[in-house]
């Protein structure tokens, strides 16, 4: 638990949203797992609230998918964010998120759909959308319903592997006869792996060659490969 984080800014919320809606003592809880600097800080906010029998703060553990499968919903409230592997393990496990507008935090969670967005460290903003996502558990579940989905559509494997082969569709040089032109082959049994065997288009058979042409774009290098197909262009 690090600054950056802001878990006592989510302990103060969990404090605020039982202020805001007391009925939510009956079933709302908190449960932070982790270990660091910031674990005590959000102990003693619970302790001195009298909610600490409310909470559950294990510190560090092994077992965090299991735990997460036993939650209702996911909760960031970092102050800085990249893309956050933790909303995508929520998203995956059927959670909705409640998650601060930081980082690419709003590029995962789809406000209203998958979850909720809300400022960094505005314990207010963060207490309503708790008390939103507590007071309607059936809405909640919707939006982790949702998230799991979105999560399967954009970031699972199969999703990665999919927008790999797009790319290589769209870029990589096809023949004029619409074979896509395979990776040059390399000689074996000699030494140094030998030279470049001629390819050969998959669809006509006829030999082709690679010419790369390097360019500035941005201040990165690109490499727009063609080839065009000596059978049909000369």
């Amino acid at each position: 638990m690090q600054q950056v984080k802001a878990q006592t800014t989510l302990a103060q919320a969990f404090v605020r949203a039982l202020q805001l809606q007391p009925t939510l003592r009956a079933r709302l809880r908190l449960v932070m797992v982790g270990d660091g600097p910031l674990r005590a800080e959000a102990q003693a906010i619970l302790d001195s609230a009298g909610v600490a029998h409310l909470a559950w703060l294990p510190g560090e553990r092994t077992d965090v998918p299991q735990i997460m499968r036993g939650l209702d919903g996911f909760v960031l409230p970092s102050l800085a964010e990249g893309i956050s592997n933790t909303i995508l393990e929520a998203m995956a496990s059927g959670l909705p998120v409640l998650a601060t507008a930081v980082g690419g935090n709003a590029d995962l969670v789809q406000a209203g759909e998958t979850g909720a967005i809300v400022p960094p460290g505005d314990v207010q903003a963060l207490a309503a959308g708790l008390v939103q996502m507590a007071s309607d558990p059936l809405h909640a579940a919707a939006l982790g319903e949702r998230g799991r989905a979105v999560a399967e559509q954009r970031f699972s494997l199969d999703a990665m592997v999919s927008a790999y082969q797009g790319l290589y569709d769209r870029h990589w040089p096809a023949c004029p006869c619409g074979a896509l032109i395979p990776a040059p082959q390399v000689e074996s049994g000699s030494p140094g792996g030998g030279p470049s065997l001629p390819p050969l288009c998959a669809g006509c058979h006829a030999p082709y060659r690679l010419i790369a042409v390097a360019g500035r774009v941005r201040g990165q290098f690109t490499y727009h490969p063609r080839s065009p197909c000596h059978r049909s262009c000369r």
